[in-house]
């Protein structure tokens, strides 16, 4: 089978002066399951920590949201990491380094960073 690969985000990475309210979204070759288990994604402000908020789907599933409880603190670096383990509907597990082989630990994670407005 073809490999679910991460296409983009946004903000992309190494973006600065990014607004404070902006939501992050991942985007996904294929479509993810109706329900997103937390635990594939990790964000951490520098200045904030790791931080809290509501997870939704957009484009057909493609597209996942993630949508900070509270506001970015300006200036902040942003680390977003998304666990290998994150799948699509029909369980293939994501392949960040399009190697063919997806869901290896630590070689199909991908992490990016965005700068918040000072």
């Amino acid at each position: 089978s073809w490999s679910m690969l991460l296409v983009g985000t946004s903000p992309r990475h190494g973006t600065s002066n990014v607004p404070i309210n902006a939501p992050v979204r991942i985007l996904f070759s294929d479509p993810l399951p109706g329900t997103v288990n937390p635990a594939f994604l990790s964000v951490v402000g520098s200045v904030s920590g790791t931080r809290s908020g509501s997870l939704s789907l957009e484009n057909n599933g493609t597209t996942l949201v993630f949508e900070p409880t509270i506001p970015w603190v300006a200036g902040e670096t942003v680390t977003v990491h998304v666990d290998a383990a994150v799948h699509r509907q029909d369980g293939e597990a994501l392949d960040a380094n399009a190697d063919g082989s997806g869901g290896v630990s630590g070689v199909d994670d991908y992490e990016f960073q965005f700068v918040v407005a000072p």
